[in-house]
């Protein structure tokens, strides 16, 4: 019916390949772990971008959305390569179609839009800038009034 080594491997126990020398079971000992953590494989240079989670959507301008992924991931933000609503911060783009240019106004400023060179211009001044001067809408008077509920309250003394 089934090969000893099928389409789906060694069918029991005794089957199996044998293990390379060294890497025996200890008997009565926990399994080892590695002694490091792996790294991301992106050094982090500074943390501008910490606790932001980005997606690229579309066009980036002059520098490829590959580049700008890398250059946030060195400055502590995170990328999502899908669009999802509970876990991205700020979506990057030059513009955005209707449709989620309504999604993104249906979100209530849980999701910021801002062009790409609210990225370059953060990591050229070395401090994370002001997203409101970098929104991207459709709608001028949502823009507006996003605008003003990103500025910070004024104090009468």
């Amino acid at each position: 019916m089934f090969s000893i080594n099928g389409p789906s491997g060694p069918t029991n126990r005794n089957e199996r390949a044998p293990r390379p020398p060294g890497s025996e079971k200890r008997k009565g000992h926990a399994p080892r772990r590695p002694t490091t953590v792996p790294s991301s494989g992106h050094p982090t240079l500074s943390a501008i971008f910490q606790g932001c989670n980005l997606y690229f959507d579309g066009r980036t301008g002059n520098v490829s959305s590959y580049y700008m992924t890398k250059m946030v991931k060195e400055h502590g933000a995170s990328v999502s390569i899908m669009h999802r609503k509970t876990r991205v911060t700020h979506i990057v783009a030059e513009n955005l179609n209707g449709s989620k240019t309504e999604a993104l106004l249906k979100s209530r400023g849980k999701i910021l839009c801002v062009h790409p060179n609210w990225v370059l211009d953060s990591i050229k001044k070395g401090k994370r800038q002001p997203e409101f001067k970098y929104a991207i809408y459709k709608d001028a008077a949502a823009a507006s009034s996003i605008q003003t509920f990103f500025q910070p309250p004024t104090t009468t003394t």
